[in-house]
């Protein structure tokens, strides 16, 4: 069957008539009819009774009427999912995350995507800061935004990730006379290195742990600069547990009391997404339900 044939009866249905549905379709009358006529006899019935004035459906008509409305959407649906499939092969996703959350989660989640995708080209943007991650996405610089901070904005969506363990990270001289966890009463004496605040790491640090923090020994812009300088023995510093464990060498990871965690957010505008984005998504839940 000719799906051209079909979209045209269902133009003469929906327009009450083939001379409305001509001048929608921008066809000529006698070749509309001629089409309709085609339809019928390929259908082996009449679709239309001619007898009066105009045209009205008959029963078989009415009968086909639905069944092409649904081959007309599964067409366009097909259609979609093709095109779908083609800008995963040459799709670009453009994200804007959290300097906390460069070293974990997103490489994880963008090495994940590409192995399913690796075509998508993924851009990562720098927005300074928590608020800069949710303005970035509202004004659509990117499609989707890393944050470890709720987002407070009726303009945005967000989906909730993991939680991270935030863990006091020190030099084995520090941590000899601490007890495990450490009292977030005790950090007040410790020397800190911390991300500065024009680095958007300082307002993470002060609104997770509130007064504790007391001794800043060194703030610094650059994040593996403040690594080092742990391992050193310059202070210690706060990091995702996960991070320190992997990443630092020579160094003591310890929780505190009470915990500090961050749940792990993604950020987006509502309405359809790119077929980059949207498997992005999916990346990020598959990993969400592989965390304990």
């Amino acid at each position: 069957m000719d799906l051209r044939l079909v979209a045209y009866f269902v133009a003469v249905v929906d327009h009450g008539g083939v001379t409305k549905a001509a001048k929608a379709l921008y066809i000529a009358q006698p070749s509309l009819s001629q089409a309709i006529r085609s339809l019928e006899r390929q259908l082996g019935t009449q679709l239309f009774d001619r007898s009066g004035r105009g045209l009205t459906l008959t029963a078989d008509g009415r009968a086909f009427a639905g069944p092409a409305r649904q081959i007309l959407a599964d067409v366009e649906s097909a259609r979609r999912r093709v095109h779908a499939v083609r800008d995963l092969v040459t799709g670009r996703l453009e994200l804007a995350v959290l300097s906390t959350l460069s070293a974990d989660p997103l490489p994880e989640l963008t090495s994940e995507l590409h192995r399913r995708h690796p075509g998508i080209l993924v851009t990562v943007r720098d927005p300074g800061s928590a608020s800069g991650v949710v303005s970035q996405v509202r004004q659509g610089h990117a499609e989707l935004g890393l944050t470890d901070f709720p987002v407070k904005s009726d303009m945005v969506r967000t989906r909730e990730l993991w939680e991270q363990e935030i863990a006091l990270v020190l030099p084995p001289d520090l941590a000899a006379t601490l007890p495990d966890p450490v009292p977030l009463e005790a950090i007040a004496e410790i020397p800190l290195v911390l991300e500065s605040a024009e680095a958007g790491g300082g307002a993470a640090i002060d609104d997770a742990l509130g007064q504790a923090v007391g001794f800043v020994a060194v703030e610094c812009a650059h994040r593996q600069a403040i690594w080092e300088l742990v391992t050193h023995g310059a202070g210690a510093t706060f990091l995702p547990r996960r991070i320190a464990e992997t990443e630092l060498r020579d160094v003591v990871v310890r929780s505190m009391s009470p915990p500090v965690r961050r749940t792990v957010r993604l950020v987006f505008r509502p309405g359809p997404l790119s077929p980059a984005a949207t498997a992005f998504l999916d990346v990020a839940a598959e990993l969400s339900r592989r965390r304990p």
